[in-house]
């Protein structure tokens, strides 16, 4: 019964409550078996980030001042987790990572053993549903000097950060840890920080209130490699975006190439990524006019991917941005880590 009554009440208000009960009440009146899938996601989205330990010990201090033995309390645990682990209810509460927050590319969705280009600004971005809140250790492996460095900021006056953060730069390991923790009732998250020089890391995550990391991923900082790939200003159907300064502000309605040749000697797999942040604009290209590239397009016109995959190849393709937007563009290998070797931000 305790079980039970654990698993109804999660972390649910009593509004919440009395509509989920009377939800389940009408759908087990006639065979006493819970069917309805959204009541059982309810119950288990709760259930899976319920801190047991605090739920004991809020009931032992209840118990004390009553005057109970806290030794009669049944083991109530046991069966919350053979729920959590066996439910046949699917979980639907997810906390995304995105690969690009304001200022960068996100720690947080960085692949396995990444190498990302330094000096650069970066982002930690999180996107939760409400109540849910992520801690987030970025772990320093290697020494400090010879110009590695790495530092957070705080927001000039006006500005409010969404995450509680502390900072520690000596302690008994030699390794250096920030960690950010979401502020109570924020959904999007995001923070900056800064890499220099070279050096390796790794970032745990922690959802919600979870002891152990529910990822981590090793990462290492260097100046970006010459892979050899050659870019021109111009090509043949405008300006070549690979060629315009981060932050440029770009002409809606103008044509502008997207030419690079990939180096002959070296088999590089590369993948472009311009994706929409903000404002409702789109983007188009003509499929007749595309060269060597392997383009593809969202159906809401978005998000954009191409890739290319031979040695020594010259490719090209016009593309147009229509109406007023922001977004990311990143070119990234497609083996080893997926390592970025270009990361700006435009405006149009």
């Amino acid at each position: 019964m305790l079980a039970s009554s654990v698993i109804l009440q999660g972390k649910r208000n009593i509004a919440e409550l009395s509509e989920l009960l009377s939800k389940i009440s009408l759908d087990i009146r006639e065979d006493g078996i819970l069917n309805d899938s959204i009541c059982g996601s309810n119950l288990i989205n709760h259930a899976k980030h319920l801190n047991l330990k605090e739920i004991r010990s809020n009931i032992e201090s209840k118990y004390f001042t009553i005057g109970e033995k806290t030794d009669t309390i049944p083991d109530f645990e046991s069966i919350v987790n053979n729920f959590v682990e066996k439910t046949a209810f699917n979980y639907t509460l997810r906390i995304e990572y995105p690969r690009s927050g304001k200022y960068g590319i996100s720690l947080l969705s960085l692949q396995d053993q990444e190498i990302i280009a330094s000096p650069a600004i970066y982002s930690i971005k999180a996107i939760m549903p409400e109540g849910f809140k992520v801690r987030t250790r970025v772990i320093r492996l290697s020494p400090m000097g010879n110009g590695s460095n790495w530092f957070y900021t705080t927001f000039p006056a006006g500005e409010v950060s969404t995450y509680e953060m502390t900072f520690n730069q000596h302690n008994p390991q030699g390794i250096g840890i920030m960690e950010f923790t979401t502020k109570n009732n924020v959904t999007d998250a995001d923070h900056i920080l800064f890499f220099e020089g070279k050096g390796n890391g790794k970032v745990e995550i922690y959802e919600n209130d979870s002891e152990r990391p529910t990822r981590t991923t090793n990462f290492s900082w260097d100046v970006p490699k010459n892979l050899g790939i050659m870019y021109r200003p111009t090509a043949k159907y405008g300006e070549n975006l690979f060629m315009k300064n981060d932050s440029s502000i770009l002409e809606s309605g103008i044509t502008y190439s997207l030419a690079l040749t990939t180096p002959a000697d070296l088999n590089l797999k590369l993948e472009l990524w311009i994706m929409r942040q903000s404002g409702s604009g789109t983007m188009s290209f003509d499929k007749n006019l595309v060269i060597n590239w392997s383009p593809y397009l969202s159906e809401e016109k978005n998000a954009f991917n191409a890739t290319v995959e031979t040695p020594g190849t010259h490719v090209d393709m016009p593309i147009v941005f229509s109406g007023t937007g922001e977004c990311t563009f990143e070119l990234r290998q497609r083996e080893g880590g997926g390592s970025s070797i270009m990361f700006k931000h435009f405006k149009w």
